[in-house]
This record gives C-alpha cells, structure tokens and sequence, in this order.
C-alpha cells in the first residue's frame, strides 16, 4: 500500500535509535508501531480522516512524534497546542481551526477537558491506549497530492492566537527531516549519530 515516503523512509532504518532520553532509547520500529495503534484508534470506524484538523497537547518527546505521525498516517491535520497556552488561547485555537478531536496525555487532560465537553470534542487519553501493535488498514497517504492535501496547522500564540498557515503533504516530504517535529532521519541506517527532534513552533509561513 502506498503511504507517506516519510514512513516509508523510516522503515529502512528498523531497529536504529530514534530518539534518546532520560528514560531510553526508542527505535523507528517503535516509533512506526505506537503511531500506527494511535493512527488507528483515532480513525475508529472510519476509513479516512480525510483532513480532519485533530489538535494534540503534548510535551517534547516521542509520544509527540508519535501523535503527530499518527494523525497524518490516519488522514488528518495535526494542530499542535502550546503548553503554555491560557484556557483562552486554547479555545481560540481549536475553534479557529475547527479541531474535532484533543489528544493528550493523562498528566494535562485538566487543560482541556472542560474544553472539549464545551465545544464537543472527542478527548483521546494516550496513557490510555495500550502500547501495543494494532493490525489496521490505514488510509493511503501518498505524494505528491494532486489536491495539494494538507497536513499541519502551523500556530503561534505571538500577538495573540492565530493560524499562520497550513502545511502541505508535499512540504513534509521536502521538510520532514528538518522541520513540522519530525525525526532528523539519518543518511544510512548504520550512521550512529543521534536523531535529532525539532519540537518546536515554526514561526514562518509555509507556502
């Protein structure tokens, strides 16, 4: 099945580190596993998001990068929330973009319950889902898109909560190693230099 050259590219590498932490070392296999379980508890019975805008707080980490993947290898468009972000700020956020769905981990669930019971959203708790394989079809994501599909809201909270622009599926491909919190994949699946993770807001439009 085709699917997004970026997770294609992953695979090559197996068993090599994604990413250090306190806490360990994750592999791409791993990364590739916990995205696709949570990719498939977010389409539930669907067969496509279809570029449904599925907002996520999450802190810097793997389980960032595996909602993010998760949400594009399900069909949607990621919305990454600040942390930082007031009640306020973050209702702006997800009504401006037209979120239909939070993810988040059970340590800041406080942050947005109220929110999306309010605004009827489905919360996902990823402490929630069980660390484990899910066999699933998953949606074919492929590029480039004839329709130029979109991929990630790009926001920022500076002067006042916004959406700057919206990323496309083709720009995660010519950005992905560099940009939109992606693992900095390496050039050959023996280079032992450790994958860096850019977990942070892009501040630039994206066109």
């Amino acid at each position: 099945m085709p699917e997004l050259p970026l997770i294609a590219r992953a695979r090559t590498f197996s068993n090599a580190v994604v990413l250090r932490s306190d806490s360990g070392e994750r592999t791409y296999n791993e990364l590739l596993e916990r995205s696709a379980t949570l990719a498939t508890v977010l389409l539930k019975d669907e067969n496509d998001l279809q570029e449904t805008r599925v907002a996520f707080l999450v802190p810097a980490g793997f389980d960032y990068v595996a909602v993010q993947w998760a949400i594009w290898r399900a069909g949607g468009v990621a919305v990454p929330l600040s942390l930082s972000a007031t009640e306020p700020e973050l209702e702006h956020a997800l009504a401006d973009s037209v979120s239909r769905c939070v993810v988040a981990p059970r340590g800041l669930v406080e942050k947005v319950d109220s929110l999306c019971q309010r605004l009827g959203l489905f919360l996902l708790v990823i402490d929630k889902v069980p660390d484990v394989s899910v066999a699933s079809d998953l949606p074919v994501v492929a590029l480039p898109p004839a329709d130029g599909s979109a991929a990630v809201v790009l926001s920022t909270l500076g002067g006042g909560p916004r959406i700057d622009a919206i990323g496309h599926l083709a720009q995660v491909q010519e950005l992905g190693a560099r940009d939109l919190a992606n693992p900095a994949l390496p050039d050959t699946p023996t280079d032992v230099d450790r994958a860096e993770l850019h977990l942070r807001y892009r501040h630039e439009a994206v066109v």
